[in-house]
């Protein structure tokens, strides 16, 4: 009898398709500093990148009285973009640059779907297949369920950022729940004291962003579900110039 699709096994082959989702993809803005020569060094290219336009744009709906004109072009896979991070001195910008991961995750989802709806439709008509149409839908509906979930991310908590804070800057409902990591080193090194510190979890770009913009601290990286993860460890609240907040990195 084959595996019912709400199985374990189906979850667990459910996933393993999800992993040959194609890397992310992020945008680096060009610079009298970074050059695309600059850029090609670390991410390991054959060749220059690709340079593009683009402008400055607000958070969500916002926009900005005088909108810069920039140039950027594209990382791909987010280690060569978190060790181009490590190694340069910068500052987050927003710009109006179509989401080109979500875009490739929309088709992924469509093409995923469709295999789906044609596996189903042939396995109605398979008479030695034990599970009726509905047990499908079921289980697709689920499967639909996990792969839109929202990216999560640890926040380390500090005499600053205690959870009440966490919760107003990340406009989270109730206090988060707290847990307990240690540091670690870069790929696969680790680090010959590491620290052990306290953590919660946001949900989503959003709710990182506003943690982030409204708090000076740095980033440090430690254990988070089993995976080594870039943490947010603030120590003040940010400083306000021209009716914006600025962060320290």
């Amino acid at each position: 009898m084959p595996a019912h699709p709400g199985s374990a096994e189906a979850w667990r082959a459910a996933r393993a398709r999800l992993r040959d989702e194609p890397p992310p993809r992020f945008p680096i803005v060009m610079t009298n500093f970074m050059t695309p020569q600059k850029v090609q060094e670390p991410a390991d290219l054959p060749s220059l990148p690709e340079i593009g336009w683009t402008t400055t744009t607000g958070f969500d709906q916002e926009e900005l009285d005088h909108l810069r004109r920039l140039q950027y072009c594209v990382f791909t896979g987010s280690g060569r973009f978190l060790h181009l991070k490590e190694t340069t001195i910068g500052e987050k910008t927003m710009s109006e640059q179509p989401d080109e991961n979500n875009l490739l995750r929309a088709r992924f989802e469509d093409q995923r779907k469709r295999k789906f709806e044609k596996d189903k439709a042939r396995k109605s008509k398979d008479s030695c297949s034990p599970w009726p149409v509905e047990a499908w839908q079921a289980a697709w509906a689920a499967s639909a369920a996990d792969v839109k979930r929202e990216p999560r991310f640890p926040i380390i908590i500090t005499d600053f950022l205690t959870p009440q804070n966490v919760k107003e800057l990340a406009g989270l409902s109730s206090l988060p729940e707290t847990k307990w990591t240690i540091t670690t080193g870069f790929a696969d090194k680790e680090l010959d004291n590491p620290e052990e510190l306290q953590y919660c979890i946001v949900n989503g770009y959003a709710q990182l962003d506003r943690v982030e913009r409204g708090s000076i601290g740095k980033e440090v990286r430690v254990w988070c579900e089993g995976k080594k993860i870039i943490t947010w460890s603030a120590h003040a609240e940010a400083q306000k110039i021209d009716g914006t907040k600025t962060t320290d990195h």
